[in-house]
């Protein structure tokens, strides 16, 4: 199954870096590779990346609001508490780093972030990580 297809920078010398997220993984183990293709059709694939993904974890169940959001003052609020510190990265859609906030675990049940003027109006993605797993959820900033 393709996750996604990003077209390259073209015949280039140059180290090019690309990301993309998996909006949608299944629960359990999944299998992630390239496929690198060039122009005249010749491919090659890099090796077999193995990431685990659990729906009953604490990382799965926490919501953002308000979604779309048109103040600054955005939540993530967690069903449960977490044992573990909380990682949040905030990215563009050209997949530029934002913001990373770290959350002692004393302190996470509900997080509030105060969005500052970098937020421009448009799509981002809210990835949080505890413990090594990683959940994403899209922001609409209004």
């Amino acid at each position: 199954m393709q996750v996604q297809f990003i077209d390259g920078h073209g015949n280039s010398s140059d180290i090019n870096n690309y990301e993309t997220r998996d909006e949608q993984p299944y629960s359990g183990v999944s299998y992630y590779r390239l496929k690198q293709i060039d122009y005249d059709g010749v491919y090659e694939y890099s090796q077999v990346k193995v990431i685990e993904f659990s729906k009953e974890s604490i990382i799965q169940e926490f919501r953002i609001y308000p979604n779309p959001i048109e103040g600054k003052k955005l939540t993530l609020e967690f069903s449960k508490e977490s044992q573990e510190d909380i990682r949040i990265e905030i990215v563009n859609m050209q997949g530029s780093l934002i913001e990373v906030i770290n959350v002692l675990k004393e302190q996470n049940q509900n997080v509030q972030i105060l969005l500052q003027s970098k937020y421009k109006a448009g799509v981002y993605f809210v990835s949080v990580t505890i413990g090594g797993q990683v959940s994403n959820r899209k922001l609409i900033v209004r």
